[in-house]
């Protein structure tokens, strides 16, 4: 489940935050520590 919502929302993410790009993949690194 947490893949599927990945695939959407992660490409609108970085086509939100494409000029900020460090804080959109630290709060990914911390999402994917808290799931596992």
């Amino acid at each position: 489940m947490f893949s599927t919502a990945a695939n959407i929302i992660f490409p609108i993410l970085l086509y939100i935050q494409g000029t900020f790009p460090f804080p959109f993949f630290f709060y990914i690194d911390l999402f994917c520590r808290r799931s596992s």
